[in-house]
């Protein structure tokens, strides 16, 4: 039996496909076109689909956010979303080069601007908040 879950980078080609179970060579080749497939145990199913099945909406809102923020902040709303999408495109390539924390640290100036907002996102619980929405979505997949 074959379990595939894809998320919805898929639709431009791009997107994470977790496969549990034997996925015959023709079938692999076809799901390889829509992104990359990560092949699992069914055990971990629930959890790799609560990280990469529901991150996109996560992402997204990040994005949404950080663009109403530049726009609260005076920026033209199209502009906003451009750099905010932009940046975030350019920061997932890097994050195929580089680990995360590695990223974060070289970005982070000591008593700098990004400092200051992590430092923000810490006192109110992004990091938290995330590991509660990834709990959140095991329960009502468990449920």
């Amino acid at each position: 039996m074959l379990r595939a879950m894809p998320n919805v980078g898929v639709e431009v080609r791009r997107g994470v496909i977790c496969v549990a179970g034997d996925a015959a060579p023709e079938v692999r080749a076809k799901l390889e076109l829509l992104g990359h497939v990560v092949d699992l145990p069914d055990g971990q199913f629930d959890e790799a689909t609560a990280i990469m099945g529901c991150a996109p909406a996560y992402v997204a809102l990040a994005v949404e956010a950080l663009a109403d923020a530049g726009v609260a902040a005076g920026l033209e709303p199209e502009l906003a979303r451009e750099l905010v999408v932009e940046t975030t495109a350019g920061t997932a390539e890097l994050l195929r080069e580089r680990h995360p924390a590695d990223v974060r640290k070289a970005v982070t100036s000591p008593g700098g601007s990004t400092e200051a907002g992590l430092e923000a996102l810490d006192r109110e619980g992004v990091r938290a908040g995330f590991e509660a929405a990834v709990e959140a979505s095991l329960q009502r997949m468990r449920g």
